[in-house]
């Protein structure tokens, strides 16, 4: 993780992070490590601070079907498959998540009108995956994950499989599993992180009875519930890479940075402003690298 933008000394396309050296990419190395199709022989290191400093607008759809796979299940799959997945019928699974809809990213122009591109490709898309993988089916919180990869995959069947992608190779369907086994795993992980690099929140946190559950909402979306768009845009980024251990470090830092305001609040007033102000205010008041 990179830690302080003040660490960061650009020369000739070279940063230094804790005295590692690294190359920064421009547009055509990130269009090479696409075409190569191969993470294998790329230098992980140098691709997490890259990643870090954020993707180029015009490919990051492109870079996330390279991190996801969404490109290989294509590869895999025949023309119809997403076609025929989403118009299977299943009245009450549909009728749940058009429950929903509406309330992913309401304030997004893709999201704004029933019915139209995004809530009927992110319809199609959630129903897709509810066929793909009937044991988990569908599952309050898998919209914000999908919406934030619809916005920027160049088709709702790239965006379908992007999403596939994450949910098998970053194993995060377990989160998703009935009684959430994978969730209350990374709430415990994230419970012992806190406690050995922040003891006097995670003391803060016992004192006041706020449990870390608080923090479920933070690992169903991945981070894109309530925040800034570009805020969770930019945590994909990373966690297509990292997964869930750089997301529970993203969490740390955040309480790390907002260590003093969070000391001062009590009760209900702390577990408000985990899930409603966190995240925006370390947006609003640090720079992306400060915390990623």
């Amino acid at each position: 993780m990179i830690d302080s933008l003040n660490s960061l000394q650009s020369k000739n396309n070279i940063i230094s992070s804790d005295q590692i050296q690294f190359k920064v990419y421009q547009i055509s190395d990130w269009i090479e490590i696409i075409n190569s199709n191969d993470i294998s022989h790329i230098n992980r290191y140098e691709l997490k601070c890259n990643l870090s400093r954020g993707i180029p607008e015009c490919i990051r759809g492109d870079v996330w079907a390279f991190l996801s796979k969404a490109n290989k299940y294509i590869e895999r799959s025949d023309q119809f498959t997403y076609f025929r997945l989403f118009s299977q019928d299943n009245l009450e699974i549909e009728l749940q998540i058009r429950k929903d809809i509406h309330r992913t990213f309401p304030e997004h122009e893709m999201f704004a009108f029933e019915d139209g591109y995004g809530q009927q490709g992110l319809l199609n898309i959630l129903k897709a995956y509810s066929q793909f993988d009937s044991e988990i089916g569908y599952c309050q919180g898998m919209g914000f994950i999908a919406g934030i990869l619809l916005m920027y995959m160049h088709s709702e069947e790239l965006a379908f499989w992007g999403f596939v992608g994450l949910m098998d190779k970053k194993n995060w369907r377990r989160i998703y599993e009935i009684h959430t086994p994978g969730l209350l795993e990374l709430i415990k992980k994230l419970s012992s992180r806190i406690q050995t690099e922040l003891p006097m929140i995670f003391k803060h946190f016992h004192n006041e009875g706020v449990d870390f559950t608080v923090f479920s909402r933070y690992f169903i979306t991945i981070c894109s519930y309530r925040v800034p768009i570009k805020f969770a845009v930019r945590i994909m980024d990373v966690f297509l890479l990292e997964g869930e251990d750089e997301l529970i470090k993203i969490i740390a830092k955040m309480l790390e940075l907002k260590q003093k305001r969070i000391l001062r609040l009590k009760q209900e007033a702390l577990y408000s402003y985990i899930n409603e102000n966190l995240v925006t205010e370390c947006y609003e008041e640090f720079e992306m690298l400060l915390i990623l």
